[in-house]
């Protein structure tokens, strides 16, 4: 485990990473502040632990769509190996 120093709208954390999971959580560091900046252009009033929220609203919803794809993706390519399965077996028979 390495400990990293990250700031996410305009705060600091320090986080414990497994190592070499340093410039992922950069990243993903950055992509949460990315999100806060874009939410606050429309509403500058809003709090951070509001700001906080909906990026990570925003971040599950990707996620939940990624799987979503991810599941239909694999549905397919079984449909199509099951498909190629049946074909071949009446190819051979």
């Amino acid at each position: 485990m390495s400990t990293l120093d990250l700031s996410i709208g305009n705060k600091a954390y320090r986080l414990a990473v497994p190592a070499g999971g340093e410039e992922k959580a950069r990243s993903l560091a950055r992509k949460i502040d990315t999100l806060m900046m874009e939410i606050r252009k429309a509403d500058p009033a809003m709090d951070r632990d509001n700001l906080l929220m909906l990026a990570a609203l925003q971040l599950a919803s990707e996620a939940e769509g990624t799987e979503a794809r991810s599941q239909a993706t694999l549905d397919a390519v079984n449909l199509f190996h099951k498909t190629l399965s049946s074909r071949l077996e009446s190819l051979a028979g």
